[in-house]
């Protein structure tokens, strides 16, 4: 039984992680964005 709360315990890590790299993913995206607009201009 603790091995699989373990398990869930480390998927729901997983899911945490997943989502952090996402927004950060993102963030970045938006900032190389605003980067190239502004050596445009």
């Amino acid at each position: 039984m603790p091995r699989r709360n373990r398990y869930k315990q480390l998927c729901e890590a997983y899911d945490r992680g997943v989502a952090e790299c996402d927004q950060y993913r993102r963030e970045c995206r938006e900032f190389v964005h605003d980067l190239r607009n502004s050596i445009i201009e």
